[in-house]
């Protein structure tokens, strides 16, 4: 398992899970699940749910082309 975790974001990913993966925001109320699946989650995604979510968590999403592309925060 990989954990990625840096002040008010985490994430992991399990690949001997059959690659499940998880984006986590924290906070007034505590950690919340941004996130999870096992695909590159979307853009609209993550500008809907952690648009701040750094790119050390999470580097790419898929657009709206639904092709691959660079995350950017928005935030």
């Amino acid at each position: 398992m990989v954990l990625r975790r840096v002040p008010g974001w985490g994430s992991y990913f399990a690949p001997e899970c059959e690659g499940a993966a998880a984006l986590w925001a924290q906070g007034a109320n505590g950690w919340s699940e941004v996130w999870s699946g096992q695909d590159t989650p979307t853009c609209a995604t993550l500008r809907s749910r952690a648009p701040g979510m750094p790119t050390s968590i999470v580097d790419r999403c898929v657009g709206d082309a639904g092709k691959a592309e660079p995350w950017r925060p928005t935030r």
